[in-house]
Protein backbone atom coordinates (compact mmCIF):
# COMPACT_ATOMS: atom_id res chain seq x y z
CA UNK A 1 0.00 0.00 0.00
CA UNK A 2 1.17 3.63 -0.62
CA UNK A 3 -0.09 6.75 -1.07
CA UNK A 4 -2.34 5.90 -3.60
CA UNK A 5 -5.00 3.48 -1.28
CA UNK A 6 -6.05 3.59 2.21
CA UNK A 7 -5.05 0.10 4.09
CA UNK A 8 -8.10 -0.20 5.05
CA UNK A 9 -9.76 0.59 1.79
CA UNK A 10 -8.08 -2.41 0.36
CA UNK A 11 -8.79 -4.67 3.12
CA UNK A 12 -12.27 -3.87 2.43
CA UNK A 13 -12.02 -4.41 -1.34
CA UNK A 14 -10.45 -7.67 -0.45
CA UNK A 15 -12.40 -9.05 2.35
CA UNK A 16 -15.08 -8.40 -0.05
CA UNK A 17 -13.57 -10.62 -2.77
CA UNK A 18 -13.81 -13.75 0.02
CA UNK A 19 -16.57 -12.78 1.21
CA UNK A 20 -18.16 -13.80 -2.60
CA UNK A 21 -15.91 -16.90 -2.68
CA UNK A 22 -13.78 -15.47 -5.13
CA UNK A 23 -10.29 -16.59 -3.40
CA UNK A 24 -11.95 -20.37 -3.15
CA UNK A 25 -10.95 -20.40 -6.89
CA UNK A 26 -7.69 -19.58 -6.39
CA UNK A 27 -6.64 -22.16 -4.20
CA UNK A 28 -5.04 -25.36 -4.34
CA UNK A 29 -4.87 -28.63 -2.05
CA UNK A 30 -2.00 -30.78 -1.33
CA UNK A 31 -1.19 -33.05 1.11
CA UNK A 32 -3.99 -31.69 3.24
CA UNK A 33 -3.46 -27.97 2.75
CA UNK A 34 -4.87 -25.53 0.77
CA UNK A 35 -2.31 -23.07 -0.62
CA UNK A 36 -3.50 -19.83 -2.62
CA UNK A 37 -2.16 -18.96 -5.90
CA UNK A 38 -0.45 -16.06 -5.27
CA UNK A 39 0.39 -14.63 -8.69
CA UNK A 40 -3.10 -15.63 -9.64
CA UNK A 41 -4.73 -13.75 -6.40
CA UNK A 42 -1.71 -10.34 -7.16
CA UNK A 43 -3.98 -10.12 -10.82
CA UNK A 44 -7.06 -9.96 -8.92
CA UNK A 45 -8.19 -6.52 -9.91
CA UNK A 46 -10.19 -3.84 -7.16
CA UNK A 47 -11.46 -0.39 -7.78
CA UNK A 48 -9.30 1.95 -7.13
CA UNK A 49 -10.74 5.30 -6.60
CA UNK A 50 -9.22 8.69 -5.18
CA UNK A 51 -7.78 8.15 -1.80
CA UNK A 52 -9.89 11.27 -0.65
CA UNK A 53 -12.64 8.83 -1.36
CA UNK A 54 -10.93 5.83 -0.29
CA UNK A 55 -10.37 7.63 3.00
CA UNK A 56 -14.25 8.49 3.02
CA UNK A 57 -15.58 5.08 2.66
CA UNK A 58 -13.22 3.76 4.87
CA UNK A 59 -14.84 6.65 7.86
CA UNK A 60 -18.61 5.69 6.98
CA UNK A 61 -17.97 2.02 7.00
CA UNK A 62 -16.04 2.56 10.85
CA UNK A 63 -19.00 3.89 12.05
CA UNK A 64 -21.16 1.51 11.01
CA UNK A 65 -19.19 -0.94 12.52
CA UNK A 66 -19.46 0.99 15.96
CA UNK A 67 -23.37 0.88 15.63
CA UNK A 68 -22.87 -3.21 15.18
CA UNK A 69 -20.23 -3.78 17.90
CA UNK A 70 -22.80 -1.93 20.44
CA UNK A 71 -25.44 -3.88 19.10
CA UNK A 72 -23.83 -6.97 19.89
CA UNK A 73 -22.67 -6.15 22.78
CA UNK A 74 -26.43 -5.46 24.06
CA UNK A 75 -26.84 -8.79 22.63
CA UNK A 76 -24.20 -10.55 23.93
CA UNK A 77 -25.01 -9.38 27.92
CA UNK A 78 -28.93 -9.61 27.33
CA UNK A 79 -29.84 -12.86 29.47
CA UNK A 80 -33.80 -13.28 29.41
CA UNK A 81 -34.68 -14.85 32.40
CA UNK A 82 -38.38 -17.08 32.62
CA UNK A 83 -39.22 -17.80 35.85
CA UNK A 84 -40.68 -21.17 35.71
CA UNK A 85 -43.85 -21.60 37.58
CA UNK A 86 -43.76 -24.89 39.82
CA UNK A 87 -47.44 -25.06 38.56
CA UNK A 88 -46.58 -26.09 35.24
CA UNK A 89 -46.21 -29.32 33.72
CA UNK A 90 -42.58 -30.62 33.20
CA UNK A 91 -41.98 -32.67 29.68
CA UNK A 92 -39.04 -33.43 28.13
CA UNK A 93 -38.20 -31.73 24.86
CA UNK A 94 -37.40 -35.40 23.73
CA UNK A 95 -40.95 -36.07 23.88
CA UNK A 96 -41.92 -32.74 21.99
CA UNK A 97 -39.12 -32.22 19.36
CA UNK A 98 -38.19 -34.10 16.37
CA UNK A 99 -34.34 -33.18 16.06
CA UNK A 100 -31.17 -33.27 13.68
CA UNK A 101 -27.93 -33.05 13.07
CA UNK A 102 -25.58 -31.48 9.97
CA UNK A 103 -22.39 -31.78 9.01
CA UNK A 104 -19.62 -29.77 7.57
CA UNK A 105 -19.39 -30.64 3.59
CA UNK A 106 -15.87 -31.25 2.51
CA UNK A 107 -13.74 -28.37 1.90
CA UNK A 108 -11.26 -30.06 -0.42
CA UNK A 109 -14.50 -29.42 -3.15
CA UNK A 110 -14.63 -25.77 -3.52
CA UNK A 111 -18.17 -26.84 -5.41
CA UNK A 112 -19.83 -27.11 -2.13
CA UNK A 113 -18.75 -23.80 -0.74
CA UNK A 114 -18.39 -21.32 -4.16
CA UNK A 115 -21.53 -19.49 -5.07
CA UNK A 116 -23.20 -21.14 -2.03
CA UNK A 117 -26.76 -19.11 -2.01
CA UNK A 118 -27.63 -21.79 1.37
CA UNK A 119 -27.17 -20.39 4.88
CA UNK A 120 -24.80 -22.87 6.81
CA UNK A 121 -24.98 -22.07 10.70
CA UNK A 122 -21.76 -22.74 12.92
CA UNK A 123 -21.45 -22.21 16.47
CA UNK A 124 -20.23 -18.69 15.99
CA UNK A 125 -23.23 -17.68 14.08
CA UNK A 126 -25.34 -18.46 17.05
CA UNK A 127 -26.34 -15.32 19.47
CA UNK A 128 -29.25 -16.00 21.23
CA UNK A 129 -31.14 -14.67 18.93
CA UNK A 130 -33.07 -14.45 15.72
CA UNK A 131 -30.71 -15.61 12.60
CA UNK A 132 -30.92 -14.28 9.43
CA UNK A 133 -27.61 -14.92 8.18
CA UNK A 134 -24.82 -16.69 8.38
CA UNK A 135 -20.70 -16.22 8.03
CA UNK A 136 -20.99 -19.18 5.26
CA UNK A 137 -23.02 -20.23 2.76
CA UNK A 138 -23.24 -23.52 0.69
CA UNK A 139 -24.58 -24.98 -2.31
CA UNK A 140 -27.61 -27.31 -3.82
CA UNK A 141 -24.51 -29.33 -4.79
CA UNK A 142 -23.42 -30.10 -0.80
CA UNK A 143 -26.73 -30.45 -0.23
CA UNK A 144 -27.32 -33.28 -2.53
CA UNK A 145 -24.14 -35.18 -1.97
CA UNK A 146 -23.76 -34.61 1.95
CA UNK A 147 -26.18 -35.79 4.76
CA UNK A 148 -26.77 -31.67 5.46
CA UNK A 149 -30.64 -30.81 5.16
CA UNK A 150 -32.63 -28.03 5.14
CA UNK A 151 -34.11 -26.75 8.35
CA UNK A 152 -37.27 -24.70 8.70
CA UNK A 153 -37.97 -20.90 9.99
CA UNK A 154 -38.85 -21.53 13.42
CA UNK A 155 -35.78 -23.78 14.41
CA UNK A 156 -34.19 -23.91 17.32
CA UNK A 157 -30.16 -24.79 17.40
CA UNK A 158 -28.41 -25.18 20.25
CA UNK A 159 -25.13 -25.40 20.20
CA UNK A 160 -23.55 -28.74 22.23
CA UNK A 161 -20.21 -28.68 21.97
CA UNK A 162 -17.36 -26.17 21.47
CA UNK A 163 -15.50 -23.57 23.36
CA UNK A 164 -17.04 -23.55 27.15
CA UNK A 165 -18.43 -19.83 25.83
CA UNK A 166 -19.94 -21.55 23.07
CA UNK A 167 -21.92 -24.39 24.56
CA UNK A 168 -25.35 -23.70 25.29
CA UNK A 169 -25.45 -20.62 22.94
CA UNK A 170 -28.82 -20.76 21.07
CA UNK A 171 -30.33 -19.19 17.86
CA UNK A 172 -33.34 -19.37 16.36
CA UNK A 173 -33.80 -19.60 12.56
CA UNK A 174 -35.65 -16.64 10.62
CA UNK A 175 -34.55 -18.44 7.05
CA UNK A 176 -34.29 -21.76 5.96
CA UNK A 177 -30.82 -22.96 6.96
CA UNK A 178 -28.54 -25.82 7.39
CA UNK A 179 -26.14 -26.25 10.09
CA UNK A 180 -22.51 -28.24 10.91
CA UNK A 181 -22.30 -30.73 13.25
CA UNK A 182 -21.71 -29.11 16.28
CA UNK A 183 -25.07 -28.58 17.16
CA UNK A 184 -28.72 -29.77 17.64
CA UNK A 185 -31.76 -28.49 15.61
CA UNK A 186 -34.94 -28.53 17.63
CA UNK A 187 -37.57 -28.63 14.69
CA UNK A 188 -40.78 -26.35 15.07
CA UNK A 189 -43.67 -27.91 17.03
CA UNK A 190 -46.78 -26.22 17.07
CA UNK A 191 -47.14 -26.71 20.87
CA UNK A 192 -44.08 -24.16 21.53
CA UNK A 193 -43.27 -20.79 20.49
CA UNK A 194 -39.80 -20.80 19.44
CA UNK A 195 -38.96 -17.67 21.06
CA UNK A 196 -40.43 -19.17 24.30
CA UNK A 197 -38.31 -22.36 24.27
CA UNK A 198 -35.44 -20.17 23.12
CA UNK A 199 -35.69 -17.85 26.61
CA UNK A 200 -36.16 -20.90 28.34
CA UNK A 201 -33.10 -22.79 26.99
CA UNK A 202 -31.12 -19.14 27.67
CA UNK A 203 -32.09 -18.80 31.18
CA UNK A 204 -30.93 -22.77 32.24
CA UNK A 205 -27.90 -22.48 30.17
CA UNK A 206 -25.59 -22.22 33.37
CA UNK A 207 -27.43 -25.38 34.62
CA UNK A 208 -26.05 -27.40 31.44
CA UNK A 209 -22.03 -25.74 31.43
CA UNK A 210 -22.34 -27.38 35.02
CA UNK A 211 -23.54 -30.70 33.75
CA UNK A 212 -21.19 -30.30 31.10
CA UNK A 213 -18.29 -29.89 33.44
CA UNK A 214 -18.98 -32.58 35.21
Amino acid sequence: VNDKANALFVWLMLNALYQRGVTEGLQKQTSGIRNLDNPAYQALQVPLPPLEVHNQIVAEIAGYQKIIDGARQVLDNYKPSVVISPDWPMVRLGDIFKTKSGTTPSRGNAAFFEGGQIPWVKTLDLRDGPLLSTDECVTDLALAQTHLEKLPVGTVLVAMYGSLKQIGRTGVLEVEATSNQAMTALLPTPQVEPYFLNAVLISQRDYWKTVANS
